[in-house]
């Protein structure tokens, strides 16, 4: 099964809010088109002000928490995170494909740049 019909399936297509899935505050969506053939890939939560607000919140209460995590254990975690990510590299660049369009090559490359600088982001 592809990433994107993986997501689609387990109704991953709302606002990730703390460790949530959720729909939008005002329960908006919009539809992601392939570029290619201008059809529906999905189906998505269309986020508002409010739920930005929402997410702020969540990722500040979330760096309290990572902040008094130990260097060794963060490092497992972000470790683990590369894999994960170098592991679906092919299904995440079929996904950019997808929605943007973008060469496989170049997607898969974004894929691992990705995997990459997660240490960088989150560390």
């Amino acid at each position: 099964m592809s990433l994107q019909a993986s997501l689609v399936d387990n109704g991953q297509t709302g606002l990730s809010i703390g460790g949530e899935w959720r729909a939008s505050s005002d329960g908006g969506t919009f539809d992601v088109l392939d570029p290619a053939t201008a059809q529906p890939i999905a189906t998505v939560a269309s986020g508002m002000a409010d739920d930005a607000r929402s997410a702020v919140e969540a990722a500040a209460a979330a760096a309290l928490a990572w902040s008094a995590t130990s260097p060794q254990r963060r490092s497992e975690l972000l470790r683990r995170g590369f894999e994960l990510m170098i592991a679906r590299r092919d299904e995440l660049g079929e996904l950019i494909v997808a929605e943007m369009g973008k060469p496989l090559s170049e997607a898969k490359g974004e894929a691992t740049f990705a995997a990459e600088v997660l240490p960088l982001v989150l560390g």
